[in-house]
């Protein structure tokens, strides 16, 4: 979790003297969060920040989606946040996805937004997002049903009782452990859905 911060800077009024009363005023409202001055301490650095102020009433959660399930990812998916220090899931909405995949994790960032006024959330702490998948009326089978014959994917049908035939499947997004099915299957018809490669022989 994350959010928005900035650094705080001052005047002395009788800055020749170093008597002078100092003024410090934040570029924005919230909380102190970490503080690098002392009463009595010398400061001679005029570019380093007195203290960090963060606004943390609206904070994001940044999360790594993976490659493979790039074809399900939309601006305004909704999504169960879980994190380890509060058992309650709580739900968000995606509202950032990257533009670039991580070279080495083949991972592609996505941002969700929180309310966080009553300041349950705290930035570094760690989440789980689970993203929901988009509704749709398709049929789903398991990716075990499935079967890559070159560029084509096939399924065995039940045509009679204990006869199969192999049907060529046109398949849409893989959400879990299963596929869509756009063409190919009809609702109520039965696949084999285990070991049905041991078929073709």
């Amino acid at each position: 979790a994350g959010g928005r911060t900035g650094g705080s800077s001052g005047r002395a009024a009788n800055a020749g003297t170093g008597t002078g009363r100092i003024v410090v005023r934040s570029p924005i409202a919230g909380r102190v969060v970490e503080l690098s001055a002392a009463a009595g301490a010398f400061w001679n650095d005029a570019t380093a920040p007195l203290m960090t102020v963060a606004d943390l009433s609206k904070v994001f959660i940044s999360a790594n989606a993976q490659e493979k399930d790039l074809p399900q990812l939309y601006v305004g998916q909704q999504a169960s946040i879980k994190l380890d220090a509060w058992p309650q899931p709580v739900a968000g909405q995606v509202r950032y996805i990257g533009e670039m995949l991580d070279a080495d994790t083949r991972t592609i960032k996505v941002r969700l937004p929180f309310d966080n006024r009553d300041g349950h959330l705290k930035p570094g702490m760690f989440a789980e997002a689970t993203l929901l998948a988009r509704p749709h009326n398709g049929l789903l089978v398991p990716m075990t049903a499935v079967i890559q014959s070159g560029f084509a994917s096939r399924a065995f049908v039940e045509v009679k009782p204990w006869q199969f035939e192999a049907r060529e499947l046109k398949l849409g997004a893989q959400i879990g452990e299963q596929v869509e099915v756009l063409a190919g299957l009809k609702t109520g018809e039965r696949i084999v859905t285990k070991d049905g490669v041991l078929l073709n022989d």
